[in-house]
């Protein structure tokens, strides 16, 4: 899931003005479906009895490649002085 969000992430810095429903739409079905292969890893994870280590590491990289979206959103507002108040 970590290299799909780095990809989310990019397209959310990528937009403006000329094509921010483009890229969005994009980001959106990369979240989409990183969505749905998390949710399959998990379940042939354990279905192969993978330890709990390694549940360990994938649970921290999902946390990482929220963050990598939040991210890539906040370089969409900055770029766009949407700070300001």
């Amino acid at each position: 899931m970590a290299c799909w969000s780095i990809l989310c992430c990019v397209s959310f810095g990528y937009a403006n003005g000329d094509n921010q429903r483009r890229m969005f739409f994009y980001a959106g079905l990369v979240v989409i479906g990183s969505g749905f292969f998390d949710l399959v890893d998990g379940r042939v994870a354990r279905a192969s009895n993978r330890s709990p280590a390694s549940e360990d590491f994938r649970f921290r990289v999902d946390r990482y490649s929220d963050a990598s979206l939040f991210f890539g959103l906040l370089v969409f507002y900055a770029r766009g002085n949407r700070f300001s108040t």
